[in-house]
């Protein structure tokens, strides 16, 4: 019953003071709103970029080897493996490397692109068909080039070479022109989204096989890209290919990356970045926690008539407490719940602009209105307490 008659005491107050209560509301909306809208549009947007990574596959390994300095290019026994090493790179991979499902060592330069009078830089990558396959190559029209095709002029183009084209129509038999030399283009690759896994625009790129790429440019192979087993020891296969490029390739530094790893990382990135935003709402919160305690203490000032006259009367100085303390609460409730709403609110707008896939997110919801509560009651406990020590008889002198 005290409750009951706490809460209708707590509604009556704030519908008297209804530009201070209004004040109060906006405090702790504002508040809550940054809280929410701020953690649940950076874990929206982590997770869109994890999805999207994960996309490109979660067994996937990199390796990159690069000459340890310069005078290694002039060593024979350090050269990168070029078109007569890369079958024995694939072959040693595929066969003597366990965990390996298969691999595909790759040729990465750069050239001018022309195509029906417009010139473009891209990026030009040889390789041979398993490509496709093994980092799941999506083709917007057309087909990849297998081994049949390894002496054959043919390529395929990403989706930024194809948009600003001919949009909607497929350019399969159409010439484009790179470097030097003209290649029939054979199909053309959806959209990829971007990825720190392969350190290149991939939707800027060129496809063509291993073998013509010495009619670009001198080949340097420098890249090889694996699909391991989801049970592959993925240690033990590390260790393996070091050992391989140390004793064949000592002049080579030899980097290599599992998606699985960067995953791990981007997933721990997620939580501090989360944790940060959380963080910054919280401020917003806080001030509005401040704003919340000057309101009740203004309040306590306006009724100490009304204090002692309780006191006077038979209440007790926890009964006063619990009065304010419910006013706080309510603001918190009605506050935080509002701004709760409008959080996820605009957190859908903001993932529909950015072209996330929006979901709901209960932590930021509930991480939110709790913060919000808490700092209610811990703002609104000094002005009750405050209210509660009162004596009644100084308080009805006033």
């Amino acid at each position: 019953m005290k409750f009951k008659s706490h809460f209708k005491t707590a509604t009556n107050n704030l519908k008297i003071g209804k530009l201070r209560t209004i004040l109060a509301l906006l405090g702790i909306l504002v508040g809550t709103f940054s809280v929410v809208i701020l953690v649940s549009s950076g874990q929206l947007a982590a997770e869109t970029a994890l999805k999207q990574f994960k996309g490109l596959g979660i067994n996937l390994m990199s390796i990159n080897f690069t000459p340890k300095n310069s005078s290694s290019l002039e060593d024979n026994s350090g050269q990168a493996p070029v078109l007569n090493q890369a079958k024995e790179l694939k072959n040693f991979l595929e066969y003597d490397v366990p965990g390996v499902l298969q691999a595909e060592p790759y040729i990465v330069g750069n050239s001018t692109v022309s195509f029906e009078g417009n010139k473009s830089s891209a990026t030009v990558l040889g390789s041979e068909g398993d490509l496709k396959s093994i980092m799941g190559l999506n083709l917007k029209f057309g087909r990849f080039f297998s081994p049949l095709d390894a002496n054959q002029l043919y390529c395929v183009i990403g989706n930024k070479l194809i948009v600003p084209t001919l949009p909607g129509q497929s350019l399969v038999g159409k010439q484009i022109k790179i470097g030097n030399l003209f290649f029939t283009i054979i199909g053309g690759l959806n959209l990829l989204p971007d990825s720190s896994f392969i350190n290149m625009d991939l939707n800027n790129s060129v496809f063509i096989p291993i073998n013509t790429t010495p009619f670009l440019t001198k080949p340097k192979l420098s890249d090889a890209v694996l699909k391991m087993k989801p049970d592959a020891d993925l240690d033990k296969v590390k260790a393996i290919i070091n050992k391989y490029f140390e004793k064949k390739y000592p002049n080579y530094q030899v980097n290599i990356q599992t998606a699985r790893e960067l995953i791990k990382s981007m997933a721990a990135q997620q939580n501090i970045f989360t944790i940060l935003l959380g963080s910054i709402g919280s401020i917003a919160l806080f001030v509005a926690g401040i704003g919340i305690m000057n309101i009740m203490l203004a309040a306590v000032a306006e009724r100490i008539e009304e204090i002692g006259l309780r006191l006077a009367i038979g209440a007790q100085p926890k009964d006063i407490r619990r009065m304010f303390l419910t006013e706080a609460i309510l603001l918190a409730f009605i506050g935080g719940g509002s701004g709760v709403i409008l959080g996820m609110i605009g957190t859908y707008i903001i993932s529909n602009i950015s072209g996330w896939v929006y979901e709901f997110l209960i932590l930021p919801a509930l991480l939110g209105f709790l913060i919000s509560v808490l700092i209610c009651v811990f703002f609104g406990f000094y002005p009750a307490y405050k209210a509660s020590k009162l004596d009644p008889i100084v308080a009805l002198r006033k």
